[in-house]
Formats: structure tokens, sequence, C-alpha cells
């Protein structure tokens, strides 16, 4: 019987399949748009991410098998939570990984820490949740750090807060991601 799944493509990882989320309600990000989010980011080494609307956490896996420190998924459905927690053990990563049952927004309303890196995968069909996310990723944001967010490439992504800036837009096929970066505080006149 084949094996259905997503391929890890990068890293200690690399060639191991991960579980989906049963069911309709989720649309996983596809391999080539992880190798191009990646490849975008020019490395994770000891980074913290925060996978939100994480389905079925394959870009936590990503981030944990290209070396980042520390991921925590978020998500609201109890079977992308199973799948989540499944798939951090298929791939060894349970000692570096949270794996929270929340809503997005209000995980980002009050973060327990700040993150390196935000990699965000709302539903296509909510353009509010995407907007909501991109608007409230500050607060949980280093100083010096990335949000990615996952869009249909027919549309526009978000426009940025005042805290960020757009360093890039990519689409790939029917998907697309941008990449928010913080905006330094300038520095004072002596």
């Amino acid at each position: 019987m084949a094996r259905h799944g997503l391929r890890i493509t990068g890293g200690s990882a690399r060639g191991r399949v991960v579980a989906t989320v049963p069911g309709p309600g989720t649309r996983p990000t596809s391999s080539k748009l992880r190798e191009a989010i990646f490849a975008s980011l020019a490395g994770v080494d000891g980074l913290t991410a925060l996978d939100l609307c994480s389905g079925s956490g394959v870009l936590a896996v990503e981030a944990l098998s290209r070396g980042a420190a520390r991921a925590t998924c978020v998500d609201s459905a109890a079977a992308a939570i199973r799948t989540i927690h499944a798939n951090l053990r298929a791939a060894e990563f349970t000692h570096q990984s949270t794996v929270l049952r929340r809503r997005a927004e209000v995980f980002l309303k009050t973060p327990p820490e700040q993150y390196d890196l935000i990699l965000a995968d709302p539903p296509y069909a909510d353009d509010g949740l995407a907007a909501t996310i991109v608007a409230l990723a500050p607060a949980a944001l280093a100083l010096d750090g990335r949000l990615v967010l996952e869009h249909p490439s027919r549309r526009p992504p978000p426009a940025p807060p005042s805290a960020f800036s757009i360093a890039r837009t990519r689409s790939h096929g029917d998907s697309a991601f941008t990449v928010y970066e913080m905006i330094a505080d300038e520095p004072l006149p002596c």
C-alpha cells in the first residue's frame, strides 16, 4: 500500500514522510512552496519558530529539520493537533517543540514569548484571518523577526502595519508567500 503524506524537503529529516490532516478541511503546503519559502529565508539555524494555523505541522517539522532550535505549533482543530503530535514524533522533534490548541488570533493577542520566525498558513477563504495575523504578529516577533504568510497567488498579501515592511512576495501556482520583516527603529540623533 502506498504511503500518503508530505515529504520533508531539507535538513536532517529530509525524505521523511509526514501525515496530512485527514479530511478535506486542510490544504497542506506543497513541497515546492516549502522549498521556496526556506530558500528565501537563507537559513533558520538556531531560530525559534512559530507555526500558526499549523495543520499537519509540516512547516514546523521543516524548520526543525533545517536547524531551528525550537518550534511552537498552534492550530484550533483537534484532528490537526493529533496529526502534529504524530508528525513531530515521527520526525523525532518532540523534545524541541510545543503544540497548542488555540485560534491563531487568540494566541497572538498574548504570546508567551517572542519568536524569530512566524510561519502562517491561514485558510485561503478567510482573508480576515490573514489580515489579523499580519496586524498582530509584531507582538510575537523578536526584534529582527520575520513573518512568512501563505496566501492565494491571485490576491495581494495583507498590507503591513507600520512595524513591518514587505521583503518579498513569490508565487508558485495557486499559492504565494510573502515575507514581512520587522522595521528596525531609527537611531536617535546625537
